[in-house]
């Protein structure tokens, strides 16, 4: 019997871009990550991991609409991620 590959979603991190969040970002991705009861494989990454120069802005209303899941690290109130929030509470996205 042919093995299918498991769709992959991606679920984006929002939160800041600080050595301090480090370990929290590594034990968000490897939980996501280590999924894999459910049918589908999940891949995890922040803002900061896009390698391309070019707008954030553009680069994050993207990375928000290609993600089937997004997480959100509120600690310390960052503005960045509150940003984030505000870009996936438009009301011209379907969620």
């Amino acid at each position: 019997m042919k093995k299918t590959a498991k769709p992959i979603l991606d679920v984006f991190i929002m939160m800041p871009f600080h050595e301090d969040f480090n370990d929290v970002y590594t034990t968000i991705k490897t939980t996501v990550e280590g999924i894999h009861d459910l049918g589908v494989n999940f891949h995890c990454y922040r803002l900061d991991e896009i390698k391309h120069p070019g707008d954030i802005t553009k680069d994050l209303i993207e990375a928000i609409e290609k993600s089937h899941i997004c997480i959100a690290d509120l600690t310390g109130n960052n503005p960045n991620v509150m940003l984030s929030l505000i870009h996936i509470s438009e009301p011209t996205r379907p969620y």
